[in-house]
């Protein structure tokens, strides 16, 4: 009887031991099993954010293009050189296509000119750049949100 008790007890033990090596293994997680956000559980960002689009397209850092007008990918800027992509600011030169909507948008009249480009106002803990403008030579600024959120 002795021995009977002894062997349930050792596999109870063993049991509660297994169930806690699981719990932690399972806790510690591994890169490719995170949400990717690339932010720490304080909200801080462990990496400089990233901007999302309009397009269908991941989030990206430093991408070569962006769609600024979904509705009718009226307004896009293209062949983007970065110069600086921080943590609350990037900034870069494009060329910015715009459909002036003369005599009407699906008429499709479109210019394009060189741009600065500026994204700012970060979110956490998505990690992502909320606002996008352009400046061209003349001083014309248009202003964009962007997506918030994965």
């Amino acid at each position: 009887m002795v021995d009977t008790r002894m062997n349930r007890t050792r596999v109870r033990v063993g049991c509660c031991v297994a169930t806690v090596v699981l719990a932690a293994v399972a806790g510690c997680g591994s890169p490719s099993s995170s949400s990717g956000n690339g932010v720490r559980s304080a909200g801080k960002s462990t990496s400089v954010p990233e901007v999302w689009d309009c397009s269908f397209d991941k989030p990206a850092v430093r991408p070569q293009s962006l769609i600024l007008a979904c509705a009718d990918i009226g307004v896009q800027v293209e062949k983007i050189s970065w110069t600086s992509w921080e943590a609350d600011r990037a900034e870069g030169q494009g060329t910015e296509r715009e459909n002036l909507c003369k005599p009407n948008c699906a008429a499709g009249n479109y210019i394009t000119k060189p741009v600065s480009v500026v994204l700012s106002d970060p979110v956490q803990p998505a990690n992502l750049y909320t606002k996008v403008a352009t400046t061209d030579k003349n001083g014309k600024v248009l202003t964009f949100p962007l997506v918030k959120e994965r």
